[in-house]
């Protein structure tokens, strides 16, 4: 079996606002281990079974990172299968299942436990321990299902209580201090933090279904300026990228629901315009640095057109709310967007590709190189821009 002992991560330092919560902390115990699911999930999970995988750091020989949590419901063979096949093989080292009921002795515990044991990839057995539990909460009690001796346990370098014990402190973890930042607590529901994204207002809704047409008529035609007049594209791309600046800075989470369009956008102009950005992956790519940069301005943008557009737009509109998102350390929370995004667009490309690198823990990788891309998406514009200016 391949050595998962925790090592220190060297990138995540306090300051390191794209690193994924430390591994070391998450893994001192299973105790630490299912104190730090609400956090790393934004919600408390019942009736669920969840994994958590250690994948191995590229270029970092010893050092593990945490990836993305996955919650299937316990009651559905198909949701657990799904939630298993959704565990990345790249640099997989280990995974970790928690199985939270209230009802213990089911046959339906017993099937899912089944499941879980008898789980395997090309390498052999997928899951390495299984945890139970009746609730997150402070003092829970849990107990193994299935691992393996206690000598692996030990190899790991954890502490006490890999058979049974209390859950750690909840709110002391070190997946919750992103949340608590933001100030928001999990959501007491699953349904609650898909419900983020849905729409607020129906005259927002209308009015958007309205724009909608437009945007994707500009959208296409500024895609074209950049070829055949860059300068002109520039203009209207940097109008809007200005729109974050102009926005509000709220908190990431409008756990209110309150945010309508005429509270973060100066005119229909800019809701529409960016619209059109959000039509084609090259233009939405643009916006990337600019988000990051400005992230209580952009969340009321993103969050705000992903509300209230359909297709493409509001696929586009949670992909890059998720980026956001991964740069304040909402891992939770931007697995949840991005799973909407696949759902509002099947076998969305960018959704897909970000799903993936969170899932490995790679979020850090995630947020630099999709800088880089932005940046030079514009250098590339600007330079098309400058020679047809000299010629």
């Amino acid at each position: 079996m391949t050595n998962t002992q925790p090592q220190p991560q060297g990138t995540n330092q306090p300051g390191d606002q794209t690193a994924q919560f430390e591994t070391a902390a998450a893994l001192q115990s299973p105790s630490h281990l299912i104190a730090s699911i609400p956090g790393a999930l934004g919600y408390f999970p019942n009736e669920a079974v969840i994994l958590v995988s250690l994948y191995a750091r590229p270029g970092e020989p010893g050092a593990l990172d945490v990836g993305a949590y996955l919650d299937a419901d316990l009651g559905s063979t198909t949701s657990i299968q799904r939630a298993l096949q959704r565990v990345p093989a790249g640099n997989h080292v280990a995974t970790f299942a928690v199985i939270v009921t209230r009802v213990p002795h089911s046959d339906m515990v017993a099937a899912a436990a089944a499941g879980l044991h008898q789980a395997a990839d090309e390498f052999g057995e997928l899951v390495e321990a299984c945890w139970i539990v009746s609730e997150i909460a402070d003092g829970t009690h849990y107990q193994l299902v299935f691992g393996p001796d206690a000598e692996i346990f030990d190899s790991w370098g954890w502490d006490a209580g890999y058979h049974c014990g209390t859950v750690a402190s909840v709110a002391a973890s070190a997946a919750m201090r992103p949340l608590i930042t933001h100030g928001v607590l999990p959501e007491l529901h699953r349904d609650d933090v898909f419900r983020h994204f849905d729409p607020v207002s129906d005259a927002d809704v209308a009015m958007s279904e309205a724009i909608a047409p437009e945007a994707y008529r500009k959208g296409a035609e500024l895609l074209e300026l950049t070829q055949s007049a860059p300068w002109l594209a520039l203009r209207q791309m940097k109008a809007a990228s200005n729109v974050f600046l102009a926005a509000p800075n709220v908190k990431l989470i409008d756990s209110e629901g309150s945010l309508i369009l005429d509270d973060v956008f100066a005119s229909a102009a800019d809701v529409e315009l960016v619209a059109a950005m959000l039509t084609r992956n090259m233009l939405r790519d643009c916006l990337i640095e600019h988000a990051l940069d400005h992230p209580g301005a952009a969340s009321a943008v993103l969050v705000s057109v992903a509300r209230n557009f359909s297709g493409r737009i509001r696929a586009n509109a949670l992909c890059l709310w998720a980026m956001v998102a991964v740069s304040q350390q909402l891992h939770g929370w931007a697995s949840v967007a991005l799973m909407c995004a696949d759902d509002e667009v099947p076998a969305h490309s960018l959704a897909g590709l970000l799903a993936n690198v969170l899932g490995v823990g790679q979020a850090g990788a995630l947020i630099e190189l999709s800088r880089r891309g932005c940046r030079d998406t514009w250098r590339e514009v600007e330079r098309r821009a400058a020679a047809q200016a000299d010629g």
